[in-house]
């Protein structure tokens, strides 16, 4: 971790004001960096006396202490993130410490060296271990102990019943992700009391409500930049590494804000189905009047279906958005004596002055309404 682009990468992903743990801190330099730049607080752990020392000059707090006992230390979610930085590979009993990062924290970000890099298949290929500077050792020296793949680590974590929201490789201190043919769009199920035509054809299209679909685009966007403009190229690759860092950050304080409010409570009602991808991504649930779009027509049926929903379910937030006609929403609150917590901005921006001007604005203005609604006293 001693790269300065791989810690801001990883960095960013960390919500500003957390209380953090770092398994295996190393010297200390991830945890000094979110303490300067993101006011974070929390504990470094770490074997080694000269990393001990080293994050002790640098004013991190650090426990002395080997991580194959656990973490019996720690209380449950006594943490809002866990770091596994280049440390799982390390560890022998692997499936118990990653249950232990998701019984202390509320987020756990972890780091590995991704066996299946095509370089490392190629030395492999050629009879020899790899040895780069992800894995500057040779075979009979090197401190892994474990040898892993992106998709090996994904089995492992359904297995254990853990969720991935999010996973990109570092190389030359740059995020990498498989963005080749993107990620399959979601389908829309039907509207309350359905309905029979829509101009999305049963297809969502709103995938930008999921801020790691944003992120997909970025290298393609990148990309068609420098193939029109090559004498700029170097400037907007450097750009969109730089808004994937924000959007990192910006879907990081989403699951942050989103873990205050229990999963039970997560349900709310909006004038159209728009938000199936932050539903997914997010563990929201939303209903609906009407479809996909906001010229879809509610059935009365529907209408009074969603009314005894609402009663039986006992949800407590009722949302307008900004582009859709508030009086079927309206109507709904009276009947149920909800009243509407605020108007949400689903396909449109707000003007330069208003509360949604731009996409991080939009997504933070969404997210801080309906935590706000939802989270109990």
């Amino acid at each position: 971790m001693s790269e300065r682009k791989d810690l801001e990468l990883i960095g960013a992903l960390v919500p500003a004001g957390s209380r953090v743990l770092d398994l295996g801190c190393g010297d200390g330099a991830l945890l000094e960096w979110l303490q300067r730049h993101k006011g974070c607080s929390g504990y470094g752990v770490e074997l080694a006396d000269a990393n001990v020392l080293r994050c002790v000059q640098r004013g991190v707090d650090v426990i002395q202490l080997d991580l194959e006992e656990g973490l019996a230390l720690f209380d449950d979610q006594s943490f809002d993130v866990v770091l596994q930085i280049d440390t799982l590979q390390a560890i022998r009993n692997t499936e118990r410490m990653l249950r232990e990062t998701a019984r202390v924290g509320r987020i756990g970000i972890v780091a590995f060296p991704n066996f299946a890099h095509w370089p490392n298949r190629l030395k492999v290929a050629a009879g020899r271990m790899p040895v780069t500077r992800a894995l500057p050792y040779e075979w009979h020296d090197t401190p892994n102990i474990r040898v892993g793949t992106f998709a090996d680590f994904g089995v492992l974590a359904r297995r254990l019943g853990l969720h991935v929201t999010d996973a990109f490789g570092l190389h030359d201190g740059a995020a990498v992700r498989v963005a080749e043919g993107g990620a399959a769009p979601l389908k829309a199920a039907p509207a309350q009391g359905g309905h029979g035509h829509h101009h999305h054809h049963g297809i969502d299209p709103h995938t930008w409500q999921d801020v790691s679909r944003v992120l997909q685009w970025l290298p393609r966007i990148a990309q068609a930049l420098c193939e029109a403009d090559a004498a700029g190229c170097d400037g907007h690759r450097q750009r969109a590494e730089a808004y994937g860092a924000r959007l990192r950050s910006l879907d990081a304080d989403i699951r942050a804000q989103w873990a205050t409010v229990p999963a039970a409570d997560r349900k709310l009602i909006t004038s159209h189905e728009a938000f199936g991808y932050y539903a997914a991504a997010y563990g929201v649930r939303f209903l609906a009047p009407q479809g996909l779009s906001t010229e879809a027509e509610a059935s009365a049926r529907g209408v009074a279906q969603l009314v005894r929903q609402i009663r039986a379910e006992g949800i407590r937030a009722l949302f307008v958005e900004t582009i859709a006609d508030p009086r079927l929403i309206e109507q709904i609150g009276r009947e149920t004596g909800l009243k509407p917590a605020g108007r949400l901005y689903s396909d449109s921006l707000s003007p330069p002055d208003g509360a949604a001007p731009s996409y991080e604005a939009l997504m933070r203005h969404n997210t801080r309404l309906m935590v706000e609604a939802l989270r109990r006293p």
